[in-house]
């Protein structure tokens, strides 16, 4: 961030509401007035309630507390009631939804948000994460986090769109039909019991409806370190969220207005500390919305339907004083003459393309072709570098799916190789049958990539940026790669595992131990190895791995590090490979639960889920705890929201109160609380910070940390002074969290 940007987003977050204790945030919300409230534990609970299949929904006390319950069981089952008909809702004004989940036993089930078109799950207890039996592998992980044991409440944040769409969304083409006056849909929904082995199912006794009369009164303050000093940055990609907006026809729209539906999203992000806006400019090598006539239009680039909304958006951003990370699935240029539908890079069979999956090999790209490196110079022309003035832009991040940056195999590819490595006659052939010949030509190839990310890295800084960033993401698959074919790991108890899966003969898996699997560095092996493939088709060559070997000392560009379960940031070692002198990016996959439930009961369901309560955070405070990312990423499948906003808006003020200079662990840096990490940042004349990180699942009350060095003490998250005695500091840790303690000499 440069030094005016960064003074303007001082200037900007010191109004707003300094970081709160979560019961300080959820006492916040409550004052909010309820605008519309169903009690689900009665017979009928009006507000148009729907079941499907109608005998799905049944009425149980669990523990003391009366809920409606669907039940796990051979088929999937939903219910639903109409929020807020007739109860004066107010377009693009922002609300509270509530959700009472009784956590009694593991649930794993979705709540659908029609009113904002986001869709979330709710993982309770030790129970499964996500959906097996979907598209791609889900990585499962179940971990003995505890339950509530009562009514834990889910809440959602959000602006109410213009208009919504109906219980059942068949298709992108079918309206929008509610508006703000008829209210909107809330969905409570689990999958079948293959899909959600384990999960006892739903349970929920309530849900209401909340009026935020002046969300700025949410915004979270973050104190950043001193200007001098690097800052580390948070975002999220959203995938298939824009089609709220896509459609032309007014009813098909959620919002009229695009750039009014992002001005949602920097509002959720100042609710909970994450400090860039992050937009696609390209998927599967599609336009996202700006403008490519500069250098053809269609003829170079395909047109989006709205060319203008980049533009918009940066000027919004640049407004905010929220820094900006443009994201980029590269294929080449698409459009009528474009390069990317040259599909320079050839596959080593003699199939025409490397998989089966025909809308991912319409185009590709060659690295080793110098012409790939001018034809993302004019996207980055276009997109970047003569808009630079209007936000700060951090730099660019790089995602290509499969087949868009392969290993290529055409004659000119070759023919480069050969003089580069004065190897003559390499022929497909020959790399086909001699192994040392393929590897060589692997590691040669890999380079060329790294030459083209350097390419990319000068192109800004000599264009404008002179601190620009390049990240670049090798998984291109939505969850993290397949562990162990797939295993499911449990942190105990995998006798009882081995029973509930005992019947799924369709994909059976195979069950480990956390702590087997992270054991050893077998999860940084499974980024490294050739991604599995079969038949005549050429996976392997369609989605190169990562290399993070060639980056150690690479300045600029950062090959990101996928995670997602406990197990990816548990090994210190797997992390810390993946460190440059950009520092370590590490960005979260989720596994999107494509279709869970059969497209008739809801439409087409895309949900991200969550652990409840403060374990929602568990993944990201392991993170640091082992990993000590700068910058800290989500791939969202959907809308990104939140039900447990009050311990995710604890974690990113302190995540981003730290400078991102190197630290190291202090062994002994606290003194009788297992589980307790302390990393130790030395800034000199600055003075030093403790990250310090709670990796437990329970509060730990009068910690002692034993401070580094001697000095003023202050959470560096809030400012405020904490008392010490002598070099020691005494804290009550949350479960699952974060504090950063700042130390001034």
């Amino acid at each position: 961030m440069s030094l005016r940007f960064r003074f303007f987003a001082v200037v900007l977050y010191s109004v707003a509401a300094s970081a709160a204790d979560p019961a300080d945030f959820v006492a916040l919300l409550d004052q909010a007035p309820i605008v519309d409230a169903v009690n689900l534990a009665v017979g009928d609970p009006g507000h148009r309630f729907v079941a499907n299949p109608a005998t799905c929904s049944t009425l149980a006390t669990l523990g003391t507390v009366k809920a409606r319950v669907i039940a796990s069981s051979k088929d999937p089952g939903l219910f639903a009631v109409r929020l807020g008909e007739g109860k004066g809702l107010v377009a693009r004004a922002t609300y509270c939804l509530e959700v009472d989940v009784v956590e009694d036993v593991p649930r794993t089930f979705f709540i659908l948000n029609r009113g904002d078109h986001t869709f979330r799950g709710v993982i309770c207890g030790p129970s499964v994460p996500d959906s097996f039996h979907q598209y791609t592998e889900c990585n499962p992980e179940v971990l003995d986090l505890p339950l509530a044991k009562g009514v834990r409440t889910w809440r959602s944040v959000f602006q109410l769109h213009e208009r919504s769409a109906d219980l059942i969304q068949a298709d992108k083409e079918q309206p929008f039909p509610l508006t703000t006056a008829d209210g909107f849909w809330v969905i409570i929904a689990h999958p079948e019991a293959r899909r959600m082995p384990g999960s006892a199912g739903a349970a929920v006794s309530a849900i209401r409806l909340r009026r935020i009369a002046d969300p700025s009164t949410l915004a979270v303050k973050i104190h950043r370190p001193p200007q001098e000093l690097p800052w580390r940055h948070a975002f999220w990609r959203e995938e298939m969220a824009d089609g709220v907006f896509g459609p032309q026809q007014p009813e098909r729209r959620g919002m009229a207005d695009p750039v009014q539906w992002y001005e949602h999203k920097l509002q959720a992000m100042r609710m909970v500390g994450i400090d860039v806006f992050c937009k696609d400019l390209l998927e599967f090598g599609h336009n996202q919305g700006w403008d490519s006539a500069p250098y053809g239009g269609n003829d170079w680039v395909y047109q989006s339907k709205t060319p203008e909304l980049w533009s918009r958006l940066l000027d919004q951003a640049g407004q905010a004083g929220v820094s900006v990370l443009p994201y980029y699935e590269y294929t080449g240029s698409v459009g009528a003459h474009g390069f990317g539908s040259q599909r320079r890079a050839k596959p080593l069979g003699n199939q025409a393309t490397y998989t089966h999956i025909t809308w991912s090999e319409k185009a590709n790209v060659d690295v080793t072709d110098p012409e790939t490196v001018e034809d993302f110079a004019k996207i980055l022309d276009c997109t970047v570098l003569r808009l630079k003035d209007q936000a700060d832009i951090l730099g660019v991040w790089f995602r290509p799916r499969p087949s868009a940056i392969p290993y290529g195999f055409g004659e000119a590819t070759l023919k480069r190789f050969s003089q580069a490595t004065n190897n003559p006659d390499v022929t497909r052939e020959r790399l086909r049958a001699e192994p040392e010949l393929y590897q060589q030509y692997v590691s040669w190839w890999n380079l060329q990539r790294r030459e083209f990310l350097i390419a990319v890295r000068d192109r800004m800084r000599q264009g404008g940026l002179p601190a620009a960033t390049v990240l670049f993401t090798t998984t291109s698959a939505e969850p993290t790669p397949g562990f162990m074919g797939d295993a499911l790991v449990v942190e105990s108890d995998p006798k009882r595992w081995e029973g509930i899966l005992a019947s799924d003969k369709e994909r059976p898996k195979k069950i480990l131990t956390l702590a087997h699997a992270t054991a050893s560095d077998e999860y940084l092996q499974t980024l490294l190895r050739p991604v599995p493939t079969w038949g005549e088709w050429e996976w392997n060559h369609a989605c190169p791995v990562a290399d993070p070997a060639n980056y150690t000392t690479t300045d600029g560009i950062a090959l990101t590090y996928p995670y997602n379960r406990a197990y990816t940031v548990s090994v210190r070692a797997g992390m810390e490979a993946f460190r440059t002198p950009a520092g370590l990016a590490m960005i979260r996959h989720q596994s999107l639960n494509e279709r869970a439930l059969p497209e008739n009961m809801l439409g087409y369901l895309c949900a991200d889920t969550e652990r409840s309560g403060p374990a929602c955070m568990l993944p990201e405070v392991l993170a640091v705890a082992n990993g000590d990312p700068r910058w800290l990423g989500i791939l969202s499948g959907m809308s990104w929201t939140t039900g447990y906003p009050q311990y995710v808006r604890e974690f990113y003020p302190a995540f981003l109160a730290l400078p991102a200079l190197p630290s190291t662990i202090l062994e002994s840096g606290a003194s009788g609380a297992p589980g307790i990490v302390v990393r130790h940042i030395d800034a000199g004349v600055h003075g030093a910070w403790l990250a310090i990180a709670n990796t437990t699942y329970h509060k730990t009350v009068g910690t002692i940390i034993k401070l580094p060095s001697s000095g003023a003490v202050t959470d560096a998250a809030t400012g405020t002074t904490l008392p010490t005695a002598g070099q020691t500091l005494k804290l009550d840790l949350a479960p699952c969290s974060l504090r950063a303690i700042h130390i001034t000499r």
